[in-house]
């Protein structure tokens, strides 16, 4: 640390010290929400409290809000991310930066006009970047964090890191290692932090840190030979299928035409031209037995004789009747 902010860090911790001034430590995470609470509340003996801000890198000091009780709430500075709890006199601070690091003072002033200062000191949980080295079959990645936390863990393409000896963590897990080097370690790679409900991350893509390795590899190597004919292949196959389509367009356009031309013309019926056979002349069986019911006798005072009579017994009556 440069010798002046140390000096002005050291005579703002004195001022508080020599002051008598309570403090605790508070820690949110970046673009998140934290409360700064009021040591008294609302009590019916305070009669004003005022909450200042002093940077971290310089004893600038910095009015923030004057509550003079019932209800008068004044903002004075820095109100674009802060708000006012007046029930708890607490200062709410939300999408936290870095410049909302400091430390933040809680003035009380009580109606028998005694004063009391409370300190908050606000600091940041945030992975910041992962730095990466590499070495002959190995792989270092180191994850950069401010703030204090509880839990750090690692994430490979999304994942929780499997298992494997391969993988190594020191630093208080803020440093993994990775040996015997293979295509799959070519991935995105994710630290995440966490402290009690507060959680960021930081992330890095290896796959364009550290190119030589990657491209190398048998994923690299395959990648790399297969995208200079992946597009032109894929654009081949495009037109190929455009092509088809329209071919298969003209032929029904035609097919239809062929159809409706020949439904136009008359139908031409070609007369056979094999000859028929003529049919087979049946034979018949002379009747040897005639059923005669049918013949009207000659004598009406005859009586009908109904029956069967021969041929024979037919033709003599024909040949009797004729003759008479």
């Amino acid at each position: 640390m440069p010798g002046g902010d140390f000096f002005n860090v050291m005579l703002l911790l004195w001022t508080f010290v020599g002051r008598g001034v309570d403090g605790e430590r508070v820690t949110g995470v970046l673009h998140g929400r934290v409360e700064l609470r009021g040591r008294y509340g609302h009590s019916p003996d305070v009669h004003g409290v005022e909450w200042t801000k002093y940077s971290a890198k310089n004893s600038s000091k910095k009015l923030i809000y004057l509550v003079t009780m019932p209800n008068n709430i004044t903002c004075i500075e820095l109100c674009q991310n802060m708000n006012f709890n007046l029930q708890t006199m607490s200062l709410i601070l939300f999408n936290l930066t870095t410049e909302d690091e400091g430390i933040y003072e809680e003035k009380t002033i009580f109606k028998n006009k005694s004063i009391k200062y409370v300190n908050v000191t606000l600091s940041l949980l945030f992975a910041s970047k992962i730095t990466v080295s590499s070495s002959p079959g190995a792989l270092t990645l180191k994850c950069e964090i401010d703030g204090e936390f509880k839990l750090l863990r690692w994430f490979r393409n999304g994942l929780p890191l499997l298992d494997d000896q391969r993988f190594s963590l020191t630093e208080n897990n803020k440093t993994m290692q990775v040996s015997n080097l293979t295509s799959s370690d070519c991935a995105t790679y994710t630290c995440q932090v966490s402290n009690e409900n507060l959680t960021s991350a930081a992330q890095i893509d290896i796959s364009g840190t550290i190119t030589n390795f990657c491209q190398n590899s048998t994923g690299g190597q395959f990648v790399a030979l297969i995208k200079p004919i992946l597009f032109p292949a894929g654009f081949s196959l495009l037109g190929l299928l455009v092509l088809c389509i329209i071919l298969i367009f003209i032929c029904k356009y035609y097919g239809r035409r062929k159809i409706k031309t020949a439904s136009t013309e008359e139908p031409v019926y070609n007369e056979p031209t094999f000859v028929q056979e003529q049919a087979a002349t049946l034979t018949v069986d002379p009747l040897f037995i005639v059923y005669q019911d049918f013949i009207k006798p000659k004598d009406s005072h005859q009586s009908e004789d109904f029956g069967y009579s021969t041929i024979n017994d037919v033709r003599d009556n024909v040949q009797l009747s004729e003759a008479t």
